[in-house]
């Protein structure tokens, strides 16, 4: 006879499941046995073990070789209790959130059925993420609460619960960037509702106050702290933007000649806000950055922007030096063998040079040998087409004696007034010739000549500053000496 053994090893993990499992065993009987949970075997297994049994009433069948069978005493797999979830006192048992974002809104979880105890429980309001206690602590909100007992069993609520909150507590911030680089003007302004009422503001970590407007801000970040009076807090960034700087440049023409009052200069702004005006004298503002007709000097310019922020620059009009020509003057002896070496000064170089003279001269060359006694005048004309002209006279040479003993000026220099003194050449009048640069005559005086020592005095308190020659004649005799007017 066959001897059959079957109980359930595994009951229903939770209510509505299928992962019962019914196993056992069987003796006597001949050869292999088949098993089946129905008396006509038509489902079998060659092993007592039946799993994915959902609650109900069993009964295992078992056959032998021989076509002998046997059936166990009825098995019931029961269904377990529902986890039901429900929050103790209900929706006016719950505790709001102070603040907004705060998680001390409280919920009290209470469970019946399940499998193990409410303390071995574990409790979310996702239904993804679980943690022990029945006391959940969360921020403002509607919930549906889940518990999940010690099979995994997970039983969740009916109803929606809803932890309150306070509004959050928002900030509105209304910034006035910097108006000119360099500038300490920036402002922000502010106003915030929300929280639980009685809001106080810090600005940049400053003492609370009630103060929402802040002047004379350097370009940075602001921040703004609300506080209400349940310590709830809200905090903004107000960014004071800078301003991009001004920059004045200028280009500059010089005058062309000494004298001249042709220069010019050429204002340029950059940065700051577009649309620039521009002025000489900080005041008049206009749309040219062009300035003309200007003498030589250093000059202060000003270019503004839409904003009326403001930039300067120096610019410089630079002349070249006065054109001057002085000369050396070589006697002709008769021969045709004078000769005029002349020095320029000033000017922009590149110097050309015209020459005029006697019997219809003419000469491109910068100094003058061989040439006849007379008058001669040059014009120098440089790069710029700046000039001068000079006129220098050769004189027909006379012997030069020192017929004087002594022969002195003073002072010299002088500012006019010259004291000559000679001695020698006795019996004689002594003609005194005084020759500017360029050969001219620019005074000349007849001397009674007396034994010893002679003293006049010689004016030229009339005439340009600079260097003369002055001459002594008796007769065919020539003394000279150079004079200093300054």
């Amino acid at each position: 006879a066959i001897t059959l053994t079957a109980s359930l090893t595994e009951s229903v993990s939770c209510a509505g499941d299928s992962d019962a499992v019914i196993s056992g065993e069987a003796e006597g009987g001949a050869g292999d046995y088949t098993f089946s949970l129905t008396p006509n075997f038509s489902e079998t297994a060659s092993d007592l073990y039946f799993d994915g049994l959902a609650a109900g009433l069993y009964t295992v069948y078992a056959q032998d070789a021989n076509g002998c069978t046997a059936q166990s005493i009825a098995i019931s797999v029961a269904n377990p209790q529902q986890l039901s979830v429900t929050v103790a006192g209900g929706q006016s048992n719950i505790l709001d959130a102070t603040c907004a974002d705060s998680a001390d809104g409280q919920i009290v979880v209470l469970t019946l059925g399940g499998a193990g105890t409410q303390a071995s429980m574990e409790f979310s309001t996702d239904g993804v993420n679980y943690a022990p206690g029945n006391v959940l602590y969360v921020q403002g909100g509607t919930y549906t609460i889940y518990a999940m007992d010690v099979n995994g069993c997970i039983g969740q609520s009916t109803v929606e619960y809803t932890v309150g909150a306070p509004e959050p507590i928002v900030i509105d911030a209304s910034v006035t960037d910097i108006l000119c680089f360099g500038d300490q003007n920036g402002m922000v302004s502010f106003n915030a509702d929300g929280g639980n009422g009685g809001l106080t503001f810090s600005f940049n970590e400053g003492e609370s106050s009630d103060v929402t407007l802040f002047g004379d801000l350097l370009p940075g970040d602001y921040v703004i702290l609300a506080t209400d009076v349940e310590d709830c807090q809200a905090e903004v960034v107000a960014t004071v933007g800078d301003a991009t700087e001004l920059i004045a440049s200028a280009s500059s023409e010089d005058v062309t000649c000494f004298g001249d009052t042709n220069g010019s200069v050429e204002i340029a702004g950059a940065g700051g806000t577009n649309l620039y005006e521009y002025s000489a004298d900080g005041t008049d503002f206009g749309s040219s950055p062009i300035y003309i007709d200007l003498t030589p000097g250093i000059y202060t310019y000003y270019v503004q922007d839409s904003n009326g922020c403001q930039a300067s620059i120096e610019a410089t009009i630079n002349e070249p030096d006065e054109m001057t020509v002085t000369g050396t003057i070589t006697n002709d002896t008769g021969a045709g063998d004078g000769a005029l070496d002349i020095d320029v000064a000033g000017g922009n170089g590149g110097n050309m040079f015209a020459w005029s003279g006697p019997d219809a001269f003419t000469s491109a060359d910068e100094d003058l040998t061989g040439i006849v006694a007379g008058e001669y005048t040059v014009t120098i004309t440089d790069m710029n087409g700046c000039s001068v002209e000079g006129t220098f006279g050769v004189p027909v040479g006379i012997e030069e004696l020192g017929f004087l003993s002594s022969l002195s000026v003073s002072p010299n220099p002088s500012n006019g007034a010259f004291q000559l003194e000679w001695a020698g050449a006795q019996g004689q009048d002594l003609e005194v010739s005084i020759f500017d640069g360029q050969g001219r005559m620019v005074n000349s005086q007849v001397f009674v000549n007396q034994t010893g020592s002679n003293r006049v005095t010689m004016d030229l308190t009339g005439v340009a500053n600079g260097v003369y020659q002055l001459q002594v004649r008796a007769g065919l005799m020539i003394n000279q000496l150079q004079l200093l007017k300054q």
